[in-house]
């Protein structure tokens, strides 16, 4: 599949603001990917590569990243659901399967934990209240490092402050908020991540009953752009 070629854009009015996304027309269950923090649509492009033209996928940016809309308001992990809850509602038929990477990867297993979907894949996910809290005691510091770094994706300073500094308590994964997970489950992790560290992989799959762990050797934080045809590999035997 083609990343210039092969997907259609599109705009879609949330109650929070115009949403863009790509679409790709095929067969079965669609699937919508949430891209991570700071980033955009554009960081699947290696890994639609790899992606058969029979599948039906949706890129979605995220509200304040890549060419959705970025108002002035609480960019908070609920709103991100409420936004990606609305669209699906409004876009697929069907209950559709989430891929979700990093802060992407946070909005999809939360939103596994409250709406029916067809599957869940996460990728170096972000959200585990048990890295949160490690973080914070190990280097409290971390947003304006984090927001430094990321201003060189996303010039939306309000956008990044407002990710890493709403208060996101209640929406924080835990044992007993993964457990309400009930559908399919994959969890790929880079084997060499810096941020997500191997063994929050582990946590992620012990939290929710019956998911697969598969590790990718030698990747970081985003096997889907340094490794994309592994993990183009992974997710259609999942899928």
């Amino acid at each position: 599949m083609d990343f210039q070629h092969d997907l259609e854009d599109g705009y879609f009015a949330t109650k929070y603001g115009k949403m863009h996304y790509k679409h790709h027309q095929g067969k079965g269950t669609p699937i919508v990917f949430l891209h991570g923090f700071s980033a955009s649509i554009k960081s699947w492009t290696r890994l639609v590569h790899f992606l058969p033209g029979t599948m039906d996928i949706y890129l979605l940016d995220l509200m304040g990243h890549g060419e959705s809309e970025a108002p002035e308001m609480d960019y908070s992990l609920r709103m991100h659901y409420e936004s990606v809850f609305e669209f699906a509602r409004s876009n697929i038929d069907s209950e559709p399967i989430l891929f979700g990477h990093s802060y992407g990867g946070w909005i999809a297993a939360y939103y596994a934990a409250h709406e029916k979907v067809g599957g869940l894949v996460l990728e170096d996910s972000a959200g585990l209240r048990s890295f949160a809290e490690e973080r914070h005691r190990n280097n409290p510091g971390y947003r304006e490092l984090m927001i430094k770094d990321a201003l060189a994706l996303n010039p939306r300073e309000h956008v990044l402050r407002s990710m890493l500094y709403s208060d996101n308590e209640a929406s924080l994964l835990d044992k007993e908020l993964l457990g309400h997970i009930k559908c399919r489950c994959l969890v790929i992790w880079g084997s060499n991540d810096r941020i997500a560290l191997a063994n929050y992989a582990g946590q992620f799959h012990d939290m929710i009953k019956g998911s697969t762990l598969k590790m990718v050797e030698d990747a970081r934080h985003t096997p889907h752009y340094s490794h994309p045809e592994v993990v183009a590999g992974m997710l259609l035997k999942f899928l």
